[in-house]
């Protein structure tokens, strides 16, 4: 599913669990995983050299974030977002205020905070470095497909593709036209 062309490009893992992708792409990858029974298996799986791990979950401001970890598949939690005062409050922290390298491909699968990730990320998505986003959009917790796309078209995207649909689960590619 995910496409990665070479050493040389950067990967962003968002929402990496125990890094499936995040292990399996070349290039210099930063994987983003906030629950912390999947951090040790994650880091296990980046021991390549050429990833890292960055222990947050990313949303639109730098706070802290409520998330439910009641989702649990193949063994490894899954957080959600959850309301104030519900489940486990995580760092959150906006994607513009890290201090990384552009990616040029992303990965998101972030359980419904896919909106909250991509607006506080809008520098780095709209930048010319980052020409393709993966993104698993789950409908089924009050996130539109639709202001998926047009946020991402604001950010300079063009080509979207539905891979794949499972429920009220859809899997996206976006992609800007090259220069």
């Amino acid at each position: 599913m995910v496409q990665f062309t070479g050493e040389d490009d950067v990967f962003y893992d968002i929402g990496a669990n125990v890094g499936v992708f995040a292990a399996a792409v070349q290039g210099k990858t930063y994987a983003f995983e906030p629950v912390p029974a999947n951090i040790i298996a994650l880091t296990q799986n980046l021991r390549s050299g050429h990833g890292q791990l960055i222990g947050t979950a990313l949303s639109d401001t730098t706070n802290l974030l409520w998330m439910n970890m009641a989702d649990i598949r193949n063994g490894s939690p899954t957080a959600a977002p959850g309301e104030v005062n519900e489940g486990v409050a995580l760092a959150g922290m906006a994607l513009d205020d890290l201090d990384l390298p552009a990616p040029s491909v992303a990965k998101i699968d972030v359980e419904g905070a896919e909106l909250s990730v991509l607006q506080g990320g809008k520098e780095t998505f709209s930048g010319d470095a980052c020409q393709r986003l993966y993104i698993e959009v789950h409908e089924g917790k009050g996130i539109k497909y639709d202001d998926i796309e047009a946020l991402l078209t604001d950010y300079g995207f063009t080509a979207f593709e539905i891979l794949d649909e499972r429920g009220e689960e859809l899997f996206v590619r976006a992609e800007k036209q090259s220069q």
